[in-house]
C-alpha cells in the first residue's frame, strides 16, 4: 500500500478544485490518497508557510474523509472539473443569438422592411434573417458575417441570376418591402494559387502553450521566413544527378543530431586496480547550466521560475489510519472484482448452455425433419427389400381398416356392404399393381447401380501400407486394364441422344478392337453386333429400332469385362476358380488345322 506515496504533489494541485467537485465526490479521492509524502517534507521547508496554507489545511481533512469511494470513481475526477470549462461556448454565441432582436425592432418600425431567405449554393442550406430595403449589400453580407461567420470578401449575393454589388442597396437590386425574398449565396473560397508570392504567413507567429491546469498559458513569438522557398540550401554533403540534375542532401549533414545517450552513461568497468598513465583533459559539456541567487546588482529571468509552498503537516498516525482507509477500500475493490469476474463466468455458461440447448432442438429437429423426408421418398420411391415390405404391411392395415369401418357401419345393408367390400378389393388390386411396377424400376436401377459399384471397385487403385502406417495408392496393370474397360461400358451404356454418329461409331471401334484380341464365341457375337449397329447406324435408322441391339451389346460386353481371362481384376469376383471346359462360350477357339489334329 506504501507505492502508492510518491504521487503525493498531485493533492496540491487538486484541492483548489474542490468546489467543482462536490457534484462528483470522488473526484478527489485519488489525490487525497497520495497527500502523505508532502505533508512528511514539510518539515524541511525552512521559510514559513505562505498565507495559503490554513485554507489548504482545512480542506485536506475533507479529503481522507472522502477517501472511502470506490478507487474506480477516482479515475474520473479529471471530469468533474469539465463542467466549468463547457460554460463558455454558450456566452460566445450571444452575437449570433442577438441579431434578431435588431432585426425585429428594424421590422416594427414600418413598412420599409423585408425578409430575406439566403439558400447557400451548392449544398442548399436555408438562413433567414430581417433587414431595411434601403440597407447596402455589404452591410447585408457584414451582417451574414455575424451570423454565418463567413468573411464579405468570400461571399457573393444573386437575385433573380444578377449578382448583387455592394454599393447597390436592396431596393435597387430588387427587394421589395415588406416581402419575403429568395437569394442565392455562394461562398468563394480562396485558392492557394490566388495568394500573391510570400504572403502565406505572417513574419511573427505568437503561439499560446498551456502548461496543465493550475498554471497560466504562456505565448511565444515564433519568426515566420517567408521567403525561405527563395533561399539555396547549402550543400553539406550528398550528391548531384548528372540525369536529372537535381540535389541530394545527406540528412546527417543537414540535421543537429542530439548527443550519443549510449556515450552519456557512466563506465562499467575501470582500470583504478593497475598502473596506468592518466591525463587530465577539459572539454566543454553539450549543455551549461547552473544556479544563481538574487543579487542587487543582478537581474535575473523568472517567467520560467515555479514557487513551492510545503502544505499542512501530516502526522504518521494520519497515515496510518489513510492507510487503513485505503486499504479496506482496496480490499472491497478488488472483492467486487471478483464478484463481477464470477459473475460474468456464470452468465458465460449459463449463455453457453442456452446455445448449446437451441443447437441441440435446431439439430434434432433437422433430423426429423430429413427423416420424415425419407420415409416420405421410402415410400414414393422405394428401393429396397424392407421399403417394399413397409408399402405391403401399410397396404395390408388400410385394407383391415376399411374392411372393419365397412362392416361396421349399421347404416349399411347387405348388397351395400358388398358392393363396398368390392370397391376396397379393385382399390387393393390396384395398389398392388403399383408396388410390382416400383419392384421393376426398382429392380433394373438396383440392377444399375449394382454394376456401376462392381466396375468401379474393380477399377480403383490399390492400397497399400507404408512402413510408416499411411496408405499408399498405386495403380497396376491389372487395375489400368480394368479402367479402361469401365470407360468403354460408360460409352456402351450412354443414353440416347447424348452422343453424336461420330461419336458412338468411334466407342465401337474402340470395343470392336479391345474385343477382337481374344477370340471366342463371346468375342466374335460382340464383334457381329457391333458391326451390325454401325450397318445400320449408316443406313440411317432411328434410335429407337436400335434399343435391343445395344441392351444386347451392352450385356455381352459387361459378360466380357466380368471374366478373368479378359479382366484378371475380375478374379476377385469369384469365389472358386472355374475351368475352360466349364465355360465354353468364353473358351478360346482353336484354328481348323489344330481342330484337325
Amino acid at each position: 500500500m506504501a507505492d502508492a506515496e510518491p504521487e503525493a504533489p498531485v493533492a496540491e494541485e487538486t484541492a483548489p478544485a474542490e468546489p467543482a467537485a462536490e457534484e462528483a465526490p470522488a473526484a478527489e479521492e485519488a489525490p487525497a490518497a497520495e497527500e502523505a509524502p508532502a505533508a512528511e517534507e514539510a518539515p524541511a521547508v525552512e521559510a514559513p508557510p505562505a498565507e495559503e496554507a490554513p485554507p489548504v489545511a482545512e480542506e485536506a481533512p475533507p479529503a481522507a474523509e472522502d477517501a472511502s469511494p470506490a478507487a474506480e470513481e477516482a479515475v474520473e475526477a479529471p471530469v468533474a472539473e469539465e463542467p466549468a470549462a463547457s460554460e463558455a461556448p454558450p456566452a460566445e454565441a450571444e452575437p449570433a443569438a442577438t441579431g434578431e432582436p435588431v432585426a425585429t425592432e428594424g421590422a416594427q418600425e414600418g413598412d420599409r422592411s423585408c425578409m430575406l431567405c439566403f439558400v447557400i449554393m451548392p449544398e442548399g442550406y436555408a438562413h433567414e434573417m430581417m433587414a431595411q430595403v434601403d440597407s447596402s449589400v455589404l452591410d447585408i453580407k457584414h451582417q451574414i458575417q455575424k451570423d454565418l461567420d463567413i468573411a464579405p470578401e468570400h461571399v457573393t449575393l444573386k437575385l433573380t441570376g444578377q449578382t448583387m454589388m455592394d454599393d447597390q442597396s436592396l431596393e435597387q437590386a430588387g427587394v421589395e418591402a415588406g416581402g419575403k425574398c429568395t437569394i442565392e449565396l455562394r461562398i468563394d473560397v480562396l485558392k492557394a494559387d490566388a495568394l500573391p508570392p510570400g504572403a502565406g504567413l505572417p513574419p511573427v507567429l505568437k503561439v499560446v502553450v498551456s502548461h496543465g491546469p493550475g498554471n497560466e498559458p504562456a505565448s511565444y513569438l515564433v519568426q515566420i521566413d517567408n521567403e525561405a522557398d527563395g533561399k539555396s540550401k547549402p550543400f553539406l554533403g550528398g550528391f548531384n544527378s548528372i540525369s536529372t540534375g537535381g540535389e541530394y542532401h545527406h540528412a546527417s549533414t543537414n540535421t543537429v543530431l542530439p548527443p550519443n545517450p549510449e556515450l552519456m552513461k557512466a563506465p562499467k568497468n575501470h582500470r583504478e586496480a593497475q598502473t596506468a598513465i592518466q591525463r587530465r583533459s577539459e572539454g566543454q559539456s553539450t549543455r551549461e547550466s547552473g544556479t544563481q541567487m538574487l543579487r542587487e546588482d543582478l537581474s535575473l529571468q523568472h517567467h520560467e521560475d515555479v514557487v513551492i509552498i510545503g502544505g499542512p503537516y501530516f502526522d504518521s498516525e494520519q497515515l496510518n489510519t489513510l492507510r487503513l482507509e485505503r486499504a479496506i477500500r482496496l480490499q472491497a475493490v478488488l472483492r467486487g472484482w471478483f464478484a463481477r469476474k464470477a459473475r460474468k463466468k456464470l452468465k458465460g455458461e449459463a449463455l453457453d448452455a442456452e446455445r448449446h440447448r437451441l443447437e441441440y432442438e435446431r439439430a434434432m429437429q433437422k433430423e426429423a425433419d430429413l427423416k420424415r423426408q425419407q420415409e416420405i421418398e421410402r415410400r414414393m420411391h422405394p428401393r429396397s427389400k424392407h421399403d417394399f415390405e413397409v408399402l405391403y404391411r401399410e397396404l395390408e392395415a388400410w385394407r383391415l381398416q376399411e374392411t372393419q369401418k365397412i362392416n361396421e357401419d349399421p347404416d349399411l345393408s347387405v348388397p351395400e356392404r358388398k358392393v363396398a367390400l368390392a370397391q376396397v378389393l379393385n382399390k387393393e388390386v390396384k395398389l398392388l399393381q403399383t408396388i410390382d411396377r416400383l419392384k421393376l424400376s426398382a429392380a433394373e436401377e438396383n440392377k444399375s447401380d449394382t454394376i456401376e459399384q462392381t466396375l468401379s471397385g474393380l477399377a480403383d487403385s490399390k492400397k497399400w501400407g507404408m512402413s510408416d502406417g499411411s496408405l499408399k495408392e498405386v495403380d497396376t496393370p491389372f487395375t489400368l486394364r480394368a479402367r479402361e474397360l469401365l470407360e468403354l461400358y460408360h460409352g456402351l451404356s450412354a443414353a440416347n441422344g447424348s452422343m453424336t454418329v461420330d461419336e458412338r461409331l468411334d466407342v465401337l471401334l474402340h470395343v470392336k478392337w479391345t474385343v477382337k484380341e481374344f477370340d471366342c464365341r463371346l468375342t466374335r457375337d460382340l464383334v457381329d453386333l457391333i458391326d451390325r449397329e454401325a450397318d445400320m447406324i449408316n443406313r440411317g435408322r432411328p434410335e429407337t429400332s436400335l434399343e435391343g441391339l445395344r441392351r444386347r451389346t451392352q450385356s455381352l460386353f459387361l459378360h466380357f469385362i466380368e471374366t478373368p481371362e479378359f479382366n484378371p481384376e475380375a478374379a476377385k469376383l469369384e469365389k472358386v476358380p472355374r475351368d475352360f471346359n466349364a465355360r465354353p462360350y468364353v473358351k478360346p477357339i482353336m484354328n481348323d488345322f489344330v481342330q484337325a489334329r
